[in-house]
């Protein structure tokens, strides 16, 4: 049997059944998601033994839900230790957990050379201070980091958080979704426009051109409309243009429209690149005049 998806969630799985599990999972070599996620009653016993799986070699296990679980201290550094050397797991969710300032900060230790996990939902976790928080959001610096998707919702992050954490988004061109409070109730106007400067940097050309073109959504859908209206149009530009195209709408938003022109960058450029400067701005005109209507300028 060539089992690839099991779901044992919500069954009161105890560490006897946990180590069971384990090995049978020691030589598995088709097992791809396995969610355990509310079984509260897995201590560290239970908990040691599913990372002596996370830590094997041949695993191929790509999803763990492990959400529910109130773990806490040893437990979490278990999973955390595991992923130090997992080249295998993209998706791991432990979300409604007890991780605290210790356990996130060993966990940000175990992802800094993964490259590997694509996914990670740490959703409710309230033992984690303003400061664990701070701490943990240096992964988003992290050259290595393979994050695509990370969620910090229903953790009470305020504006002092977002604004320190903000400016790490402007180099990180992997993380496409970051969701940071659920209803978009906690973060102010003054959070959110920490983001839209990361987005679109308007004090010269070059700076808007090293802007963040990757990161796509802030918030769930059905509270978009609580963000301000520019992060939310830099938001939308991202998702629905490549790096290059989104930069290039940035710079005729913000320095070639209205009566922002400013030619000077084109006056002290190189001759061999201006031709190609001048082209790259100016190409698909008719395209960029429908965008130009959709994002707002």
């Amino acid at each position: 049997c060539a089992l690839e998806k099991l779901n044992l969630a919500s069954n009161g799985l105890k560490d006897e059944e946990m180590v069971s599990l384990a090995n049978a999972l020691t030589n598995n070599s088709s097992l791809r998601s396995l969610n355990l996620s509310d079984n509260p009653e897995i201590s560290m016993a239970g908990w040691e033994a599913l990372s002596s799986v996370l830590r094997n070699p041949i695993c191929v296990l790509e999803e763990l839900d492990l959400s529910s679980n109130y773990m806490h201290g040893e437990a979490v550094n278990f999973i955390s230790d595991a992923l130090i050397n997992n080249t295998a797991l993209k998706s791991l969710n432990l979300s409604e957990n007890s991780i605290n300032n210790e356990t996130i900060n060993n966990l940000r230790n175990a992802l800094v050379n993964n490259t590997k996990l694509r996914e990670l939902d740490l959703t409710i976790n309230h033992d984690v201070t303003p400061r664990g928080w701070e701490a943990f959001s240096a992964v988003l610096q992290n050259p290595n980091s393979a994050l695509e998707e990370l969620s910090l919702n229903d953790n009470g992050l305020n504006d002092a958080i977002v604004i320190s954490l903000a400016p790490l988004l402007t180099n990180n061109d992997k993380l496409k979704e970051l969701l940071l409070d659920y209803y978009c109730s906690n973060i102010t106007v003054n959070g959110w426009t920490a983001f839209s400067r990361v987005l679109c940097n308007t004090s010269s050309i070059m700076d808007t051109f090293r802007s963040n073109h990757t990161l796509q959504k802030l918030c769930e859908e059905y509270y978009r409309d609580r963000l301000p209206e520019d992060l939310t149009s830099l938001l939308r530009l991202n998702r629905e243009n490549g790096k290059s195209q989104s930069a290039r709408l940035k710079i005729i938003k913000t320095h070639f429209s209205g009566s922002k022109i400013n030619l000077q960058p084109f006056v002290a450029m190189e001759l061999q690149v201006l031709p190609h400067a001048i082209a790259w701005m100016g190409r698909d005109g008719r395209t960029s005049e429908v965008n130009g209507h959709v994002y707002g300028f």
